[in-house]
């Protein structure tokens, strides 16, 4: 499966592969588990992605051969592939792979939502502008929560700038933070606490930047492909003895254009639309009761020349969209639009009214339901 037709496809509900919330549970579930256990994750990089590009990435090519140890091969790694969320977007699956919950019981419904108890419009990865508390937002404890009550310490390590911020309290709270700046000091850090607590968490950013800025495959995305390669060959080389590690990513990443991009601002329905929250493959749309209909026929019928592959949703719909990916209802069904658009091929759907130019400069994009966005890696090793 590699062709772009394969890979834009939607996967399906009932996809067998394991799903991002289910990852930890084998692993640090009980007591008993793994002592030591370092999770990377590597933001961005796909399963199609990594598989495409595998000749700059060395260290993770050995991991899914099972060949490692200075270059002699040995069937001491397992790789394997795993299924993100519902939007597959960094909010709400590094807050459902930190938590084991799915979305709609965390609340991280997407990069951005519309909290009508606040009326305000604000991103999920740095909460800003938002008047409440983040720990209410999303109620739900935390693996580094839980293995807290349990008395065994847990780690997690990324930028500086990430300390006390939106996504770290709603997903990382109850680990001991360990700030460092470039990925080879982070990988030796990480190698460092590792025998110190059960769990380590290993955070990269670096891939999906570069995707977002620049596109997957271009040389930008490239060397940081190369780079998150290297960090982790430096991991594995200062792991302790016995340490239990998995590689994973968020989710993936494909590449749109100016062409695949729908304003929705141009459509002359656009009136009736209040608000926009959400991102160009998911984007939910506030409207006055009155108008969902009209709106929705207007959007079905210029998507369905633009993009044939995109959908509309009602609120009702969605929320029957987000059961049927991620298993668990929506428990806040008023963060949803009124419509929900679903962008497929490599298309994408925002309103120039609600975001920034830059926004409409991006090249990599992800959130949507296809096979390219949601198969993650998920590669295990013992050292």
């Amino acid at each position: 499966m590699n062709t772009k037709e394969s890979l834009t496809r939607f996967v399906k509900p009932d996809d067998p592969d394991l799903a991002l919330p289910q990852i930890l549970d084998g692993e640090l579930g009980d007591s008993e588990g793994t002592r030591h256990l370092v999770l990377v994750l590597i933001d961005g990089l796909g399963w199609w992605n990594l598989q495409e590009y595998l000749s700059y990435a060395p260290t993770l090519r050995r991991l899914i051969k099972g060949e490692l140890r200075d270059g002699v091969a040995q069937k001491v790694g397992e790789a394997d592939t795993a299924r993100s969320v519902f939007p597959s977007t960094t909010a709400a699956a590094i807050t459902s792979l930190l938590t084991g919950l799915a979305p709609g019981a965390h609340n991280m419904l997407s990069y951005q939502v519309f909290d009508p108890e606040v009326r305000k419009r604000f991103n999920l990865i740095s909460f800003e502008g938002y008047p409440g508390v983040v720990e209410q937002f999303q109620p739900q404890p935390t693996w580094f929560e839980r293995l807290a009550a349990r008395g065994e310490t847990s780690f997690a390590l990324g930028p500086k700038k990430f300390i006390g911020g939106g996504l770290t309290r709603a997903a990382l709270r109850g680990g001991k933070y360990v700030a460092s700046e470039s990925l080879e000091a982070r990988a030796r850090d990480a190698a460092r606490v590792a025998s110190e607590g059960r769990f380590t968490y290993y955070y990269m950013a670096e891939v999906d930047h570069a995707g977002h800025g620049h596109g997957v495959g271009s040389d930008t995305w490239l060397a940081a492909l190369e780079e998150a390669d290297r960090a982790v060959g430096v991991l594995l080389n200062e792991l302790p003895s016995g340490t239990e590690l998995i590689v994973t990513a968020d989710h993936g990443m494909l590449n749109t254009s100016a062409e695949e991009t729908y304003d929705l601002a141009t459509n002359h329905e656009s009136r009736h639309i209040v608000n926009v929250s959400g991102e160009g493959r998911v984007l939910h749309l506030r409207v006055e009761l009155q108008d969902v209909a009209i709106v929705a026929r207007t959007v079905e019928k210029a998507l369905a020349e633009f993009s044939p592959d995109s959908h509309v949703f009602t609120r009702a719909e969605a929320k029957g969209l987000f059961e049927a990916y991620n298993g668990v209802s929506v428990s806040r069904g008023d963060l949803l639009g009124d419509l929900v658009i679903v962008s497929g091929g490599s298309a994408q759907v925002l309103d120039s009214r609600f975001f920034k130019e830059q926004t409409f400069h991006m090249v990599g994009v992800h959130g949507g339901l296809s096979e390219i966005e949601m198969r993650v890696p998920l590669l295990k090793y013992r050292s």
